[in-house]
């Protein structure tokens, strides 16, 4: 039996960046665990000012298990997880792979896990937008993850493996 995408499991949402471009997200809700494959971002260091940026996240990620293209977990607050719960962010509890890169940046939020998170394969790779000469520890070139900027006391990447073939990772000032 063929599955077809109805209306009410599909959204799109548009956004407008800070450099007027338009970027489309297309996904569907994953119904369970078995794999599942969900559409990522690419909107890299751009605050997007979504009123309800949680419910948006968890729809995208509830279930998935891949992330065909980016996982970008950018300026999350603990006042706006918690209304959600101790559990906010549990719905990336089941990505086991990202196609593209992950960057977690500008976090101020406590914990961060991503228990199942086994592979990033890096098809597509973050390149920070940094002025060099004004950050002398950055170093110049691209990246299948990039932690920035962070004020995190746990990031699970437990299940992460493979470091030794990851194209290359970023980390700078995590405190």
């Amino acid at each position: 039996m063929k599955k077809v995408a109805t209306a009410s499991s599909c959204l799109i949402l548009i956004a407008l960046s800070q450099t007027s471009l338009v970027s489309a997200i297309f996904w569907r809700e994953c119904a369970n665990t078995s794999r599942c494959i969900c559409s990522g971002t690419d909107f890299k260091l751009n605050k997007l000012g979504l009123t309800d940026r949680m419910e948006i996240y968890k729809k995208m990620y509830r279930n998935c298990t891949v992330v065909h293209g980016n996982l970008e977990l950018t300026y999350f607050e603990e006042k706006e997880l918690e209304p959600h719960g101790k559990n906010a962010l549990n719905f990336l509890e089941h990505i086991e792979e990202v196609m593209g890169y992950v960057l977690i940046a500008g976090n101020k939020i406590q914990n961060l896990s991503l228990p199942n998170l086994r592979v990033i394969w890096g098809d597509h790779l973050y390149q920070p937008e940094f002025r060099y000469d004004e950050n002398p520890t950055m170093v110049k070139g691209e990246y299948g993850l990039a932690i920035l900027n962070n004020n995190l006391t746990n990031l699970d990447l437990s299940s992460l493996t493979g470091e030794e073939e990851l194209p290359n990772k970023i980390y700078d000032k995590n405190e």
